[in-house]
């Protein structure tokens, strides 16, 4: 049986509800009723009582209970046993990031990193900001670079806000000095990012926006280069732009709109000294 399934029930144990369990670990609450029900199909058994009083233990359960935890247990000390034997002097550093942050400037820094210290390797992995996060709950990252969220538990250590702002061809007779994010609407929009940076989605979502997206792209610059032609027009960080080559019209949004970016821990007490010292290396380079 997969250990994570255990590792999973033994969540759903102490929180005392299926609901809060699911948000805590990242998956939604049948994702979640539907692995417990193939841990009890699994066992023959069945070992949870779900009801208005949350999820307990039935009699069996209460019985196994001790085995699921020393076999969860017994794993975790055979995969640290296994690192140590490990033939290999390098200390991993594993850190998950925003697509955005790792090109402008988190691959820098990472490269400047390894070169300071060479028994040190970082793995840097790209992905959305919910994937990152339910990584993060599940031990797969040491730590991630994104914008805080508010579904997950974490520490986040803030590094700077980042504003949006419209961006419109150069030759736009758009008349106000200020974009009315509604206005998205009115105009073909060019999506950057679409599937890993959410932050857009998630300003045109709190804004009830339902935008015509004529493109999708991964590269920002390729966005404003569209722009640029007339074919549509996009919302992009201050970040992006003070870094990117451009000819566009640049408005502030109204309302505002800022992302803030940060590192996220599951705890800074309980991180390995290898990984303070990357996080201190990560907040120094923003304080030159």
């Amino acid at each position: 049986m997969d250990s994570k399934k255990i590792q999973t029930l033994l969540t759903v144990l102490e929180t005392g509800s299926m609901l809060k369990a699911a948000t805590e670990l990242g998956y939604t609450p049948s994702g979640l009723a539907h692995m417990m029900d193939s841990v009890e199909s699994e066992m023959g058994l069945k070992i949870l009582e779900r009801g208005r009083f949350g999820v307990r233990l039935t009699k069996e359960g209460e019985l196994l209970l001790p085995h699921m935890q020393n076999y969860v247990k017994a794993e975790m000390q055979m995969l640290d046993e296994a690192k140590k034997l490990t033939v290999t002097s390098k200390t991993v550093l594993r850190i998950g990031t925003i697509p955005t942050a790792a090109r402008l400037w988190l691959n820098n820094i990472v490269r400047e990193y390894r070169t300071l210290n060479g028994d040190v390797d970082v793995i840097l992995t790209e992905d959305s900001r919910d994937e990152l996060y339910q990584a993060l709950v599940r031990g797969e990252y040491d730590m991630i670079v994104a914008g805080p969220h508010p579904k997950y538990r974490h520490e986040f250590v803030h590094l700077r806000d980042d504003d949006f702002f419209a961006v419109l061809p150069p030759d736009s007779d758009y008349p106000r000095r200020f974009f009315m994010v509604k206005d998205f609407e009115s105009f073909p929009f060019i999506m950057p990012t679409l599937g890993k940076d959410t932050d857009i989605l998630d300003i045109l979502e709190k804004n009830s926006v339902n935008v015509n997206v004529i493109a999708a792209s991964a590269d920002e610059g390729t966005v404003l280069k569209m722009v640029e032609k007339g074919l549509g027009v996009s919302m992009l960080s201050h970040f992006i732009l003070s870094t990117e080559d451009h000819n566009v019209r640049k408005l502030p949004l109204y309302p505002e709109a800022t992302r803030m970016l940060g590192i996220a821990v599951r705890s800074v007490d309980e991180m390995t000294e290898p990984e303070k010292d990357f996080l201190y290396f990560i907040r120094s380079s923003f304080l030159d």
